[in-house]
């Protein structure tokens, strides 16, 4: 019994379950879902755009603006100053500020009828603005689709609205009638559960489901509309308003097929389990794909020996049987995994060998910023890296480092190049066919090529 035993510490107490030659603790069995989209937008830049997203209007002023905030930031984050970033609606002019996301869908809107939306959402008082608003928009459309815009391309429409004056409301929009008081100034989660079967939905906010003043929860989607594949957030229009602020958006699609849920589109391999009371969930694996790594069925054959409290702070912890495989020590304070454990267990990471010696090391990387073995034979591992000087316009460079001594150490510097904003797609390849490799970036509309060597364009 030498497998240790691991799981992410938010729960107040710890089942240890018996496998035979196992030793391991189960998470709760999961609904057969895919996650299309987690984002906390902890790695995105301060005053730079959300990266996950894909579509913007009026984003960059004098009008609007649409940016990350965070320590140091043009706007400060509500929700914890000092270590948190969020997404900033800011609305100081008549332009509509818009971000919306698609690209997580297929082009068929049908693929995603039955699922949640879930974000939080923080909104100032309007001060010297208007008000404080925000539109919550699902829609519909083709392979060309932006955000919805309300005509004939929408499933839901809801507006948050904290007024200077007058009550603080969400209004349905997409109903024609309908609102409920919600409270400025105030951390607000708020989930939205769509439902295939019925083509209704179900505004939750702090856990309360919202009626909308009927007396029944389950509000009818807009007319025709045949599922959802976008959504975005949309300021106030014509009128100013003060800034909103989005964070940890998450977009499930549900295919679990349980009542009242429609069967899904999914399907389990062909040497997985499809009865839903045999379905095996991946120890280890963040991803939860429901790949087993044991051939047992973890609902009928796991039993609960014993629990304990440990504690009820968030922190990955290991604990495993001692050399007498009798007894398990449980951790009486803060504890840490090794990296090796961690990287034995998938978390944390991408890891890289950075110095060649065979110790991998956890490194972030994202659009604008990529590590690899990018100019093949001089023995040592390459970054790419951008860094955004305006803001506002995103004028920025690329640089390329290599790793020596235990440091990235700089080899070249790009000539400015506009319009990044912490989103420029840095790929690299022998892009025209020279024999000569380069690095390619979309900051915006345009796309850059720049020699691997030189960094010149």
């Amino acid at each position: 019994m030498s497998k240790a035993c691991y799981r992410k510490a938010s729960m107040s107490c710890r089942d240890l379950r018996e496998f035979k030659p196992h030793i391991e603790l189960l998470e709760t069995r999961l609904a057969l879902s895919v996650t299309l989209l987690s984002d906390d937008f902890q790695s995105d830049a301060i005053d730079s755009q959300p990266s996950s997203a894909d579509t913007f209007f009026n984003s960059v002023g004098p009008e609007g603006f649409i940016q990350i905030s965070g320590l140091g930031a043009t706007y400060s984050d509500p929700f914890n100053p000092i270590t948190n970033r969020s997404v900033v609606i800011d609305n100081p002019g008549a332009a509509q500020p818009i971000v919306g996301w698609s690209t997580i869908f297929t082009d068929d809107p049908a693929d995603f009828r039955t699922g949640t939306i879930s974000f939080d959402l923080y909104m100032d008082t309007p001060d010297d603005r208007f008000w404080t608003y925000v539109d919550f928009r699902l829609g519909f459309g083709g392979s060309g689709r932006t955000a919805p815009t309300t005509v004939g391309d929408t499933t839901l429409w809801n507006s948050f609205r904290i007024n200077a004056a007058t009550p603080d409301i969400v209004f349905d929009n997409g109903n024609g009638s309908g609102q409920a008081s919600i409270t400025g100034n105030s951390a607000l989660h708020v989930e939205y559960s769509l439902n295939g079967t019925t083509e209704t939905y179900r505004l939750s906010i702090n856990g309360a489901a919202i009626d909308f003043g009927s007396g029944n929860p389950d509000r009818p989607w807009i007319a025709g509309a045949p599922g959802v594949n976008m959504f975005g957030f949309f300021g106030a229009f014509p009128l100013t308003s003060a800034p909103v602020y989005i964070d940890n958006l998450v977009v499930v699609n549900n295919t679990d097929g349980d009542p009242p849920d429609p069967p899904g589109n999914w399907s389990p391999p062909a040497d997985e389990p499809t009865d839903l009371l045999e379905w095996h969930q991946h120890r280890g694996n963040k991803r939860l794909t429901g790949e087993a790594t044991i051939s047992q069925d973890i609902v009928s054959d796991a039993k609960v020996l014993w629990s304990e409290f440990v504690g009820s702070r968030e922190s990955w912890t290991a604990v495993g049987p001692d050399v007498s495989g009798q007894n398990v020590a449980l951790p009486t304070g803060n504890i840490s995994i090794s990296q090796a454990e961690l990287i034995s267990w998938d978390l944390n990471g991408p890891y890289f060998d950075l110095g060649g010696t065979g110790t991998l090391t956890a490194e972030s990387t994202h659009s604008g910023k990529r590590i690899g073995d990018f100019i093949p034979g001089n023995g040592v591992l390459e970054k790419l890296e951008i860094e955004v000087f305006d803001t506002t316009f995103g004028q920025g460079v690329v640089r390329l480092f290599t790793y020596s001594g235990g440091n990235w150490v700089q080899q070249w510097q790009s000539a400015e190049i506009p319009s990044m904003f912490s989103i420029p797609n840095l790929i690299t390849g022998d892009f025209d066919n020279d024999g000569q490799l380069e690095v390619a970036l979309t900051p915006w509309s345009e796309v850059y090529v720049l020699d691997l060597a030189t960094g010149q364009n």
